[in-house]
């Protein structure tokens, strides 16, 4: 079995529970991404624009990325104000009252790039309504010495990785993350085959935060980029993408959240390829356990 390691960087919007306001993390959580907080745990925690933004110590298996995300959510809702909660929606739009700080409009700083452009840089968004703010969750995808998986730490390998969490993470999302901030969310953030490349792998940025909020789609997106691994280890990822359409159709699906023509590239070249655990959780996707809060999914409530 192929070994790697596994974690996120993931958003979320702070909510205040007295009248549902979006409220901004700036004043409340006071790391930065220069200099993040380190939780108990060693996750990172910090205020990136106007979200709330964790990231995970580096897991090696399923239940420690499970018990990662878990502790992390139960630290955080310890530090946040008693009338403050943190919540799951992908993109909102601000109050203006909640903008006035600078670092409220500073995005985008730091550029990611396309895999399906051999790696060119990403050209920085221009936000048309400058109170739009949107929440990622990213895969950090790291190599383990021994476990076959040497392309992750190659130019061309990340390059190929990508493609193929498209062809798996990316189109998955658009059949269970297809809820309206989201949509909005895809018309500018989270194109297809954003990444970065890192010294220990690759950082996948297609997705919102929407898998973090659930268990099941946390063991899912796991899974997924096992499969993901596997195909590009086994030299069959050219192949599928081929039989998926390339990047006309993979590409075309994610950007626009085709959800009709994501269900035909899942039933018909995905469900049939994937291990039974993984085929198991694709099954629970559309559930409505994914509409559960956050801290009730993960047994903090």
């Amino acid at each position: 079995m192929s070994k790697f390691t596994i974690g996120t960087d993931s958003e979320f919007f702070l909510v205040s529970k007295l009248d549902g306001r979006y409220v901004s993390a700036i004043p409340i959580i006071k790391g930065t991404k220069w200099e993040p907080e380190v939780l108990e745990n060693k996750a990172g925690l910090q205020h990136d624009n106007v979200s709330m933004e964790f990231a995970t110590p580096v897991a090696g298996n399923l239940s420690e990325l499970l018990s990662h995300i878990r502790s992390t959510f139960r630290l955080v809702k310890q530090k946040l104000p008693e009338n403050i909660v943190y919540c799951g929606t992908s993109s909102t739009s601000f109050p203006h009252e909640e903008l006035k700080d600078p670092e409220a409009h500073v995005m985008g700083c730091d550029p990611d790039y396309n895999a399906w452009e051999d790696g060119a840089m990403n050209k920085i968004t221009k936000l048309h309504d400058k109170t739009f703010r949107s929440c990622g969750g990213h895969i950090h995808v790291g190599y383990v010495p021994n476990s076959g998986n040497d392309f992750l730490l190659t130019d061309t390998g990340k390059l190929r990785l990508i493609k193929v969490m498209d062809a798996l993470h990316g189109v998955v999302s658009v059949v269970i993350d297809n809820n309206i901030p989201s949509i909005k969310r895809r018309f500018l953030y989270g194109k297809a085959g954003a990444y970065r490349p890192t010294d220990y792998g690759v950082e996948y940025r297609v997705l919102s935060n929407f898998w973090v909020k659930s268990p099941v789609l946390v063991s899912l997106m796991y899974h997924l980029t096992k499969e993901a691994l596997n195909i590009v280890r086994l030299n069959q990822d050219e192949e599928l993408i081929k039989a998926m359409g390339g990047y006309a159709q993979i590409g075309s699906t994610i950007n626009h959240g085709l959800t009709r023509g994501a269900t035909l590239l899942i039933n018909n070249h995905i469900m049939p390829r994937v291990d039974k655990a993984t085929y198991s959780l694709l099954k629970k996707s559309n559930t409505f356990h994914f509409n559960k809060a956050i801290d009730q999914a993960w047994g903090l409530a």
